[in-house]
């Protein structure tokens, strides 16, 4: 998702709370800001992917629009329904979810080349562990984008 759309964004913000596939299309349009962002900042999406902490699901969708293939894991698996139900009517054969924890990434080192972390660090218990396994996973070159 490139288009900051926001007439989307706001249809999406105020349905997200009616249901999890409404807020994981409130993610989804959203996402476009991040990606900006990234761009501006001279980070290009592509390669692997994790998403640590990816909530509904929008968000991993729209990186793997860009990637060649995303991994979005949470600890509450909020994905199954809204996250992979998006993914199949996308059609989104290189994104797949998995629940698991932040703080303990079933992935081996330096798989990502990209980490993506958007509004979660506030919700980990013990944030510095979680940093330490992002960047466990985390390719030499790779980039993380904490928010």
């Amino acid at each position: 998702m490139r288009t900051i759309d926001d007439l989307q964004i706001k249809t999406y913000a105020d349905r997200r709370f009616r249901s999890e596939y409404d807020y994981a299309l409130f993610e989804y349009y959203r996402s476009a800001k991040v990606i900006a962002f990234l761009e501006r900042a001279g980070v290009a999406i592509g390669g692997e992917v994790l998403d640590a902490g990816c909530g509904g699901g929008g968000m991993p969708l729209s990186l793997a629009e860009e990637a060649s293939r995303v991994i979005g894991i949470d600890l509450v698996d909020r994905f199954r329904d809204a996250g992979i139900r998006l993914t199949r009517e996308r059609r989104a054969g290189n994104l797949h979810f998995a629940r698991a924890d932040g703080q303990a990434l079933p992935f081996r080192d330096r798989s990502f080349d990209l980490v993506l972390s958007h509004a979660v660090i506030e919700h980990v218990p013990d944030a510095p562990e979680y940093l330490r396994e992002c960047a466990r996973v985390m390719k030499p070159e790779g980039r993380m984008y904490l928010s």
